[in-house]
């Protein structure tokens, strides 16, 4: 399947995801959490909800039209590697269509990322005492650092000169 498409379904899925989250959680939500794993921040579950849908839709917009832009804004505004390559005519519509691919993946990661940090709000919430599991939340952060890197490696060849 396209990553595009990919980049499409998990979009729309997490939005479901949080509606689906947000029947489930108190009317007020803790939504930041210091040393420990216990609550400092919260909100209403409705301004939760805006603001994981907020991410969500921000991340999707930008990530899908962006490759579409890219072609139309001038070269000294793209970082990518070889750039003036790029940019020439002839390698414009690759150019593109390798930023359609690059930019969903980011995409994919970022959103899923977010959705599970909104899980493991939803599961702190759940506890008594509201409570964050915090090894969840580091083996997180290690999954999604070692994502980003894998990303930079595919990006940057993705880039280099045919």
């Amino acid at each position: 399947m396209h990553i595009r498409k990919v980049f499409i379904i998990i979009f729309w899925a997490g939005i479901f995801y949080h509606f689906w989250l947000w029947t489930r959680l108190p009317a007020r939500v803790a939504d930041h959490f210091g040393a420990g794993g216990y609550p400092n921040g919260w909100i209403g579950k409705d301004t939760h909800l805006l603001l994981m849908l907020g991410l969500n839709v921000f991340f999707f917009l930008f990530f899908y039209f962006m490759p579409k832009l890219t072609g139309k804004i001038p070269m000294q505004w793209v970082n990518i590697p070889n750039r003036s390559f790029w940019f020439q005519p002839e390698h414009r519509d690759e150019l593109c269509r390798k930023l359609g691919k690059v930019t969903a993946e980011i995409g994919i990661l970022l959103i899923l990322f977010f959705d599970y940090i909104a899980y493991l709000t939803y599961q702190a919430n759940l506890n008594v005492p509201v409570h964050l599991d915090h090894s969840h939340f580091i083996s997180l952060l290690v999954l999604f650092f070692i994502g980003i890197g894998l990303w930079l490696v595919r990006f940057y060849r993705a880039f280099r000169k045919p």
